[in-house]
């Protein structure tokens, strides 16, 4: 029999995003996600802003895909398992708080993530992240989550690279350890700006009484 014809790219936002693997070149702006979509319907939409999208496969094969007003659609059949996507991609720098600035810094809220990596914005679909950076200038620290093992929106993934410092600030009484990096001549302001961190961060919330 010969094979099936490839799916057509088919508009589906409703097929949700479960996991997120990043693995980025800064220094090249080039980048790998890794996106596992739940189990659903055929199709599937991302978020990509203005990326430059160079391929997409499930398992070693193509995934045809169409780009159009922000929004990638993709040809995925109809499945019952989740599937892992693998994107190769490229990116651009942007200065208004809407992406990875040259800067080095990344901003990503709140409906930005799409900028920086294929992805749905809203809070309401959260993923798992794991994330790891390749081409940190010399004598500069890169400041990021290696995971966020819990299901986080989008926008909360970044990263920060400069010429840091680590300044541990101690442990909260939930056992959290808590530290606050700092650029040169920025150690008396860091130190000021985080003095009550470990106990605010320790004290229980409290719910608001009813009205």
């Amino acid at each position: 029999m010969p094979d099936a014809p490839p799916l057509a790219p088919t508009p589906n936002k409703a097929r949700e995003v479960i996991d997120t693997q990043l693995q980025v070149d800064v220094a090249a702006m080039t980048a790998h996600a890794t996106i596992t979509l739940a189990a659903g319907d055929a199709g599937a939409s991302l978020e990509v802003g203005d990326l430059m999208i160079d391929s997409v496969t499930a398992a070693g094969v193509a995934v045809p895909f169409a780009i159009a007003s922000k929004q990638m659609d993709l040809g995925l059949a109809a499945s019952s398992e989740q599937v892992a996507l693998d994107v190769a991609y490229h990116f651009k720098t942007h200065e208004q708080f809407d992406g990875d600035s040259m800067t080095g810094f990344t901003f990503l809220w709140p409906y930005f993530c799409g900028n920086l990596f294929p992805c749905h914005s809203a809070p309401s679909d959260g993923t798992t992240f794991a994330l790891a950076l390749d081409g940190v200038p010399a004598g500069k620290t890169a400041v990021f989550p290696a995971s966020i093992p819990n299901e986080a929106p989008s926008y909360q993934i970044a990263w920060s690279i400069g010429a840091y410092t680590e300044l541990p600030l101690g442990t909260t009484s939930a056992g959290t350890k808590v530290s606050v990096w700092y650029l040169p001549t920025e150690q008396t302001a860091a130190m000021a700006g985080t003095a009550s961190m470990i106990e605010s961060m320790g004290r229980p919330v409290i719910a608001s009484p009813p009205r």
